[in-house]
C-alpha cells in the first residue's frame, strides 16, 4: 500500500500575528512556522498503518516555499519514507482550486492507495482542497475522520457530524480528512531525526500558477464588551427585547 500524506506549513497558532502597515502580508519577524495541526493526525495515522503493515510506503507532500522542507523533514523523522516539496513562493496567494490542481497532478504521478490530509488548514480554514482533490482524482472522500479501519480494498471511516458520529465505507483509493481525536500525534524520536537527515527531499518547481490577486490583510477588530441584563425575570426579558429592537431592527 502507498499512502500520500499532505502537509501544509502554517504560522504557529500559539503566537499573535502582526500585519504589515500596507496590508500586503503578515510581519515575518518573530513568526514560527509549524505543520498545520490537523495534518499531524494524518501523518500519525499513516505511521500507525505502516506499523501494522510494514510494506506500506508513506510519501509526504507539501506545497510551499523552500522553508517547507522543515515540515517534510519532520515528517521523515516521524516515519515517512519519502518527501516531495512542490516549490511555489506564491503558495499563500493561490486559491483552493489552484492548490488542488497542483497537488492532484503530483498525486496522479504517485498513484497512492490512500490520501490522508487534515480536515482544514488552520491559516485559511477553507476546508475545500481535499474535496477538490478527490474530484480531480475520481476518488471517494470521507471528511472529519475520528477512526479509520482498513480491510483489503476498503476503508471504514468513523466521522464526526453535526448530530454525532457515523460510519461510512469507502472503496480504495480514497481521500480521508483527519479530525482531532483520530489519534495522538507523536514527536520525532532522536533516532528518527538522525535518519531523516540522510534522506533526500525531492523538490519540484511548480511556480508560475496564476494568482488571482492578493487580498489586503488586517487584524480583526477588537471584540466589544457585552451588555449584561441584571434584572430578574420577567423584567429582564422586557429589557432584552427592547435592546434587540433598538440595535437590530
Amino acid at each position: 500500500m502507498k499512502i500520500a500524506v499532505l502537509l501544509k506549513r502554517v504560522p504557529d497558532t500559539g503566537i499573535s500575528l502582526r500585519v504589515a502597515p500596507d496590508g500586503s502580508d503578515i510581519v515575518q519577524e518573530g513568526v514560527a512556522y509549524v505543520t498545520s495541526p490537523y495534518e499531524e493526525y494524518a501523518l500519525e495515522e499513516a505511521v500507525r498503518i505502516k506499523e501494522k503493515a510494514p510494506d506500506t510506503e508513506i510519501v509526504a507532500v507539501s506545497l510551499g516555499p523552500d522553508e517547507a522542507q522543515e515540515v517534510l523533514r519532520n515528517a521523515l523523522a516521524i516515519g515517512a519514507d519519502r518527501a516531495i516539496l512542490l516549490k511555489n513562493p506564491d503558495y499563500k496567494w493561490l486559491d483552493p482550486l489552484s492548490v488542488a490542481a497542483i497537488l492532484s497532478e503530483a498525486l496522479l504521478a504517485e498513484n497512492p492507495d490512500l490520501v490522508l490530509v487534515g480536515k482544514q488548514a488552520v491559516d485559511d480554514n477553507a476546508f475545500a482542497v481535499p474535496a477538490y482533490i478527490a474530484q480531480a482524482l475520481g476518488m471517494p472522500i470521507a471528511s472529519f475522520a475520528t477512526g479509520i479501519e482498513l480491510s483489503g480494498t476498503e476503508a471504514i471511516v468513523t466521522r464526526e457530524t453535526d448530530w454525532g458520529t457515523e460510519k461510512v465505507k469507502l472503496s480504495l483509493p480514497a481521500v480521508i480528512t483527519c479530525e482531532k481525536g483520530l489519534n495522538e500525534p507523536r514527536l520525532p524520536a532522536l533516532r528518527g531525526i538522525m535518519a531523516a537527515k540522510k534522506k533526500t527531499i525531492e523538490i519540484r518547481d511548480v511556480s508560475g500558477s496564476p494568482v488571482f490577486g492578493r487580498p489586503a490583510l488586517s487584524i480583526p477588530p477588537q471584540k466589544q464588551a457585552g451588555v449584561k441584563v441584571q434584572k430578574e425575570f420577567p423584567q429582564d426579558v422586557d429589557d432584552l427585547v427592547a435592546f434587540l429592537r433598538e440595535k437590530i431592527l
